[in-house]
This record gives C-alpha cells, structure tokens and sequence, in this order.
C-alpha cells in the first residue's frame, strides 16, 4: 500500500500530497530553480505550460533535442538546441518529456553526452498525472470543468460509515481522517467500552437481540 507522505514548499504554494514513489522526484522538481526540458513536441510544450504556471512557477532555460532540423528556434522565446549545444547545462535538472518508447533511447543518448541530473516525464507515467493535477488545482475552471477535493464532494452528498471495534489492532500510521467519514462501532452490545456515538447496538441494526 502506498504511504501518502507531505511536503511544503515555500513562495505560499499549497501543501502537496504526492505518492511515495514520487515523492522524491517531485521534490527534485519543487526544489530546482531551473529546468531544461528534453523534447519539444506536444508532451514537451505541455510540460513547460505546466511547470512555467501556478503551482509551480518554474524557470525553463531550454529545450533540448537530439536534432534542430525539424523543431523551431524557440518556444516562446525558449531556446531549442540539440544535445551538444546543451553540454553546459549538465547540471541543471533535466526533465524527458517524451512518449514511454522513445524514453530509453533519449536516457541512452544523454547518458553518453554525460548528463546525469535527468527525470524521465512520460505521458502515462504517474509523476506526470501528479504534476497535471497539481496545475489543474489551481486552475480549476479550464475547459468548463472545476476540480473539487474528495472531502468536499462527499461531504455535500454522502457519508461514509467507518466501522470500529474492540478487536481493533493499532496501525503502525494513521490514515488521514476525511470530513464525510462517520465512526460506528460493531459489536457495541458485547463490550464495555463505547467510544463512539452511533453504535450497533441501537436502532434497526444491533449486534446482540435480546
């Protein structure tokens, strides 16, 4: 199961929940005064609309691609070059935006020109749709459609009943409490101890006929 873990960062963003396993990419990103990005196609431009707006508020010095030929001069008064041009950038943080297929060949080619400071960004990766929905966040009226949290959903239509008991064992990490959940307890009528308001053992559903 994956551990939700929490990170702040500075300039008054919001608070981000990222899954583990992205945690420390997104870190990486949060923490980078400046990013390059490697690909100049859509993956590439939707990237940099990203990362260049709220939340994030980005600096991309440059885009990067194996060959000039086909690809503009710049995107929006960003740079595009090609890998050699790039050498001084090596230690600047290097985000591939590219389709999963071509991620290996880019990783082997950049490797060889020696950068090593890079971040694979494919489309259906999760770090991607962690960082979409952290813009879409704060933009939340684009295209028509407006993003609630789950809380706020659930709370204006449903509530959800966590059950508890005495046989409960205690977790080694707490989840996160949510504002529609509701704790019941089962098996009221056969314990001692009532912790919580709504139980089993009243009204229609009971734990124990008598």
């Amino acid at each position: 199961m994956d551990r939700i873990r929490l990170f702040y960062v500075t300039r008054g963003w919001k608070r981000l929940k990222i899954r583990s396993e992205n945690n420390e990419s997104m870190l990486k990103i949060c923490n980078s005064s400046r990013l390059n990005i490697y690909g100049a196609g859509v993956m590439g431009k939707t990237l940099y609309k990203c990362l260049s707006e709220a939340p994030y508020h980005k600096k991309v010095t440059s885009f990067i691609v194996k060959d000039t030929k086909d690809n503009p001069l710049d995107i929006e008064g960003i740079p595009v070059v090609d890998i050699p041009a790039a050498k001084a950038l090596k230690e600047e943080l290097l985000l591939i935006a590219l389709h999963e297929k071509y991620i290996k060949n880019a990783v082997d080619d950049l490797k060889a020109a020696g950068f090593i400071n890079f971040i694979p960004v494919s489309f259906d990766s999760d770090l991607w749709e962690d960082i979409r929905y952290w813009w879409a966040s704060e933009h939340p009226m684009t295209e028509g459609i407006r993003l609630t949290s789950l809380d706020e959903s659930l709370r204006k239509t449903l509530s959800v009943y966590v059950v508890h008991s005495e046989a409960d064992q205690e977790l080694i990490e707490n989840p996160p409490e949510h504002s529609f959940e509701i704790p019941i307890q089962a098996g009221a009528a056969l314990s001692e101890h009532h912790p919580f308001l709504i139980r089993d053992d009243r009204g229609d559903n009971i734990s124990k006929k008598k």
